[in-house]
Parts: C-alpha cells; sequence; structure tokens
C-alpha cells in the first residue's frame, strides 16, 4: 500500500452525510476541496441565495482514496398537483408538508422555502398544516474514487444520449484547482486520458 500523506494544516474530520431516501454515509477523512453554487459567481454580489444550487465536496481517506460528495440543494416548493414538469415529463419534487419546508429552512440556514413562480403555490408562511406541496428535496451522490485521477473523471465526464463528454465547469476547475493545492498526494496522481480513434 502507498503510503498516504495529510494534508498540510486540514484536520482529519468525521462528517456524516444524510439522504433521506438512502441514509446517512459517514466519511473520515480530509476535505481537501469544496465548493457551492449557493451564492452564484463572487461577481453575482447576491444578496440572497439562489433557488437551487449544487455544494461538491472532495474528501481524501485515511487509506489514499477519494471521496466525492455531490448535493443538489434547492428552496423551490411546487403546487401539488402542478404544471410543472422535468425533462423527463415527470413534475418535480415530492410530496411535503409545511413543517417539512420549516425543517428544509432550517437544514438549509435560510428563512424560508421559496414558491414556484410557474405553479403558484401559497408562500410558505399561508399554507394550512396538512396542504401538501410537492419540494424538491435535496439529493445526495457520495462516490468513493481509488486514485486522484478516478476523482478528476467523475467530476469531468459524463453519459448522456449514449455518448460520452468531457466538460469542467468553472467550478469544478475551480473544485480541482483547491484539491492539487491542499493534497500533496495529488499532483503525483496519473491524470485521466481519453482517447478517441
Amino acid at each position: 500500500m502507498t503510503e498516504v500523506t495529510a494534508p498540510p494544516g486540514i484536520e482529519l474530520v468525521t462528517d456524516t452525510v444524510s439522504d433521506r431516501v438512502a441514509g446517512d454515509t459517514e466519511i473520515t477523512g480530509w476535505p481537501i476541496a469544496f465548493i457551492s453554487s449557493k451564492w452564484g459567481a463572487s461577481d453575482q454580489n447576491r444578496t440572497s441565495p439562489r433557488d437551487a444550487w449544487g455544494d461538491v465536496t472532495i474528501y481524501k481517506t485515511q487509506g489514499g482514496r477519494y471521496v466525492v460528495v455531490r448535493e443538489s440543494l434547492s428552496l423551490r416548493y411546487h403546487a401539488s398537483p402542478t404544471t410543472c414538469r422535468m425533462i423527463n415529463d415527470i413534475p418535480p419534487g415530492y410530496a411535503a408538508y409545511r413543517k417539512d419546508l420549516e425543517a428544509a429552512a432550517d437544514d438549509l440556514e435560510v428563512p424560508e422555502c421559496r414558491p414556484c413562480p410557474e405553479c403558484l403555490p401559497p408562500d410558505q408562511a399561508d399554507l394550512a398544516e396538512d396542504e401538501q406541496v410537492r419540494y424538491e428535496w435535496p439529493k445526495v451522490q457520495v462516490t468513493v474514487c481509488e486514485t486522484s485521477a478516478r476523482a478528476v473523471a467523475h467530476l469531468t465526464r459524463s453519459r448522456r444520449g449514449g455518448s460520452d463528454h468531457a466538460q469542467v465547469s468553472e467550478p469544478v476547475r475551480a473544485l480541482l484547482a483547491e484539491a492539487a493545492r491542499a493534497d500533496p498526494d495529488w499532483q503525483r496522481g496519473e491524470r485521466p486520458m481519453v482517447r478517441i480513434s
């Protein structure tokens, strides 16, 4: 086994990532990189968070593996039933009530969730206790990668419509640069290669 170098200046932590469907995942490692689109790009000078955003954290474990945690988060809720549709023509969100929205707002550290401007459900404060809406519950993806190269590939490669795609968005580019600065082993890892013939 290769000797694992502790990233300088970063404390070993144990974090719990919660998913309302899959349950909890406990991760022990060094958080070497984090990026969030909650407040948009720095030049946007937002005074309130976006309605929907993503957070990505990369951990390095004591065993030398990398864990990529992607969280899709949202403040938005819809009427139930709703006229809104996602790309696959199903309605967004899942059943929720006012108490669920209040708990979600507390978890996301915001005053309240936001009604969809398209299907126009009542404001959160005006919802009856038993009135159902469709909340866009957080979605979590935890991926364990054996090497930094696999972590890079996971964050930059996708398969859509039967084709492979390689794309590095600006937030992912910043995340990968932060990981490279924080972790001495990250730079020593192989870079992924795409072969096209």
